[in-house]
Formats: structure tokens, C-alpha cells, sequence
């Protein structure tokens, strides 16, 4: 599964899906309870990054489909 998880920056649980999705290894969603944010502001996904982040990844889940 390795050589398919290098196409996605940011993406690395798409990427991973993704990977399985294409092998054929069944993967099962163990639900989670997130908690709120009292403070703070996150500092890696601004809106301003987000066009490139989302056309890098889906460039990226492109190249892993047809790989």
C-alpha cells in the first residue's frame, strides 16, 4: 500500500482511504466524539489556503485512481 499513499499532501486520510478503496481492503468507521474549541484559532487550514489545498488533493486522488 505504500507506493499509493504518496500522492496526497494534506490529504493523508483521503489518500489512505482512497489506497483501500483501490486494493479492495474493507476499512470500518469506528464513530468518535469530538470535542468543542474553547480558544484558539487553527493555524494550518486558513481559507485563504484552501483553493490550493483542495486542487493539490484532488489532483492527488486523481493520480491514485488511475495508478
Amino acid at each position: 500500500m505504500a507506493p499509493l499513499l504518496v500522492y496526497m499532501n494534506e490529504g493523508f486520510w483521503w489518500g489512505f482511504v482512497g489506497a483501500c478503496w483501490k486494493l479492495k481492503i474493507p476499512i470500518e468507521e469506528i464513530p468518535l466524539r469530538h470535542r468543542e474549541r474553547f480558544a484558539g484559532d487553527t493555524r494550518i487550514y486558513k481559507l485563504v489556503m484552501m483553493p490550493g489545498i483542495i486542487l493539490r488533493n484532488g489532483i492527488g486522488l486523481l493520480k491514485l485512481r488511475f495508478a
